[in-house]
């Protein structure tokens, strides 16, 4: 996507494709129509394709431009959680990382580990709780763990996996967020 696309560019075409019409969409975020119209019209101009199908009933969006307020939506749901993560950090309101991890991972790689975390994450303490891959793996799903330090392979596409070392250590997290 180009530079020229800005956050605000972002939350204009997921509210235009939201209520279907320029001129609700303007009195709501206090623009000038002609204003969001033409935001709107250089966005299409930069990316190369129509988002809006433009009648006089209102807008419906393109196939290409369900894609882009697709990406649009997920973009600024990111953005909230980030903004929000970094507010909780700021005040100092940001719960312990809760680490599972297998008796099969080295001390050392859990220093590493948590030293990789502090440094992300200032002041922000980890729990950490031992168990067997699948006592793990359950209290991943149950939410009473955030992630977890386990040998491969991990069964079940729920999982996202990293690995971190030549050996067969992955870092899970549930795909589900919120």
């Amino acid at each position: 996507m180009s530079d020229l696309v800005e956050f605000r560019h972002l939350k204009y075409i997921v509210a235009v494709a939201e209520a279907g019409n320029f001129t609700r969409v303007a009195e709501r975020l206090f623009l000038a129509q002609p204003s969001l119209s033409k935001q709107i019209k250089d966005v299409e101009d930069e990316i190369g394709f129509p988002i809006f199908i433009r009648t006089r009933d209102g807008v419906r969006a393109t196939p290409a431009g369900q894609m882009m307020i697709s990406y649009a939506q997920e973009a600024l749901r990111v953005r909230g959680e980030f903004i929000a993560m970094a507010q909780a950090v700021h005040r100092g309101d940001v719960s312990p990382l809760r680490l599972g991890f297998s008796s099969f991972v080295s001390p050392n790689l859990l220093d590493s580990f948590r030293d990789s975390y502090s440094s992300v994450f200032p002041n922000c303490s980890i729990q950490l709780s031992s168990g067997t891959t699948a006592n793990i793996l359950e209290r991943l799903e149950q939410r009473s763990l955030d992630a977890a330090l386990l040998p491969l392979p991990i069964e079940g596409a729920v999982w996202v996996v990293q690995q971190l070392t030549e050996s067969p250590l992955v870092v899970c997290t549930s795909c589900a967020f919120g």
